[in-house]
């Protein structure tokens, strides 16, 4: 198997966002209240299109019961792993630009927090999903010099 965070690999990659939602009234029936409570981001490799990766996700990883569902959010406004990466990128340096200076300290951390519910999946291993510890560091391999941020680690 090619390595999942060669640049070749995520370049084949297709991205698949969820929604999870939760019913904070589960137990009384009469009075669901459901909330939505962010989801995870699935790289998903080994698939030839976008439609592919997101049956897939929906099969191997939605849920739906009386207390929480998790589900795709179609259609992705991210169809390829470098326009999600360029995007998250840009997000932020621009939540975290102050007076035209970026913190890049800050912008670092919600990187971390935006990529701390990514998941790298295959439909191969069927409902494995892999968050390898150099994820990360792949994110930022090429940025540095190009984006003004760099992986900072945290104190």
């Amino acid at each position: 198997m090619t390595n999942p965070l060669s640049q070749a690999a995520l370049d084949k990659s297709f991205i698949v966002r969820t929604q999870t939602m939760i019913n904070e009234n589960y137990d009384t029936a009469s009075a669901h209240n459901w909330k939505c409570k962010g989801g995870n981001t699935y790289i998903v490799q080994g698939v030839t299109t976008s439609s592919n990766a997101m049956a897939f996700v929906m099969s191997a990883f939605s849920f739906n019961t009386t207390s929480e569902k998790e589900f795709p959010v179609p259609p992705s406004e991210y169809p390829s792993y470098q326009s999600w990466k360029e995007d998250t990128l840009k997000d932020a340096r621009a939540y975290h630009t102050y007076d035209g200076v970026l913190d890049a300290k800050e912008a670092n951390e919600y990187i971390k927090h935006v990529m701390s519910d990514v998941y790298v999946v295959f439909p191969v291993t069927g409902r494995q999903k892999f968050q390898p510890d150099d994820l990360l560091f792949s994110f930022f391999e090429d940025t540095t010099s190009s984006n003004g941020l760099e992986l900072i680690e945290s104190d």
